[in-house]
């Protein structure tokens, strides 16, 4: 797994194995979607060091951190850098 090893000079080995394991779960339910592990690791440990000791409640968290970059862009943006502008103004 990603940023999570028994050489880490951070982390015990109970805080590795709860990382490791929170990235499991979390790919679990990310099955069906893409998924790039060095991000939701990335997502876990950051949730980590803030003080999220409990396994359930981070895994849903980087779940919803990471679905929404999954989804279409196609906003209108309010601020006009939408990825796809349309003029609504004729010409």
């Amino acid at each position: 797994m990603p940023l999570f090893n028994e050489a880490s000079r951070i982390y015990a080995p109970d805080e590795i194995d709860f990382l490791r394991n929170c990235v499991a779960l979390a790919s679990l339910k990310l099955s069906s979607t893409q998924l790039d592990e060095t991000v939701l690791a990335e997502r876990i440990l950051r949730l980590y060091e803030s003080g999220l000791r409990d396994a359930s409640t981070i895994c849903d968290l980087a779940v919803r951190l990471i679905t929404p970059a999954n989804e279409s862009t196609d906003i209108l943006a309010a601020n006009g850098n939408a990825p796809h502008e349309i003029d609504l103004l004729p010409e």
